[in-house]
């Protein structure tokens, strides 16, 4: 998604059915404007997604871009097998807590059923 500075779309991959609409993650920009840039994971449709966003500067910001990844899953298994690799045990204990977060992220998407929401990454 292309938004202007005052956060609206410029342009969807999903076709221009939003265009000039209200991006529905401001706090997501928000972020990016404090920090350069900024992910999260936000839902769309019902499902969840890992956002980021990023300036377009030339050279100072005139847009912001924000690239959305589904998180299914292929996906939150793949997330699970990065935060645990190689540390299985951590001076002594699992890494339980990790397991139980990453994995919960696909069954979050199907919980949340009813429009968009954002957690704060």
């Amino acid at each position: 998604m292309l938004l202007d500075l005052d956060g609206k779309l410029v342009a969807d991959s999903n076709g221009p059915a939003l265009e000039g609409a209200t991006f529905p993650f401001p706090t997501l920009i928000h972020a990016a404007q404090r920090n350069g840039d900024a992910s999260s994971i936000g839902m769309i449709g019902g499902r969840p997604y890992q956002l980021v966003a990023v300036p377009v500067k030339a050279p100072v910001t005139i847009a912001w871009i924000t690239m959305g990844f589904l998180i299914d899953d292929k996906m939150a298994s793949a997330m699970l097998h990065s935060a645990t690799s190689g540390k299985a045990e951590a001076a002594g204990r699992r890494t339980d807590r990790r397991c139980f977060h990453t994995t919960s992220l696909a069954v979050a998407g199907r919980r949340f059923k009813s429009g968009d929401r954002y957690l704060p990454g």
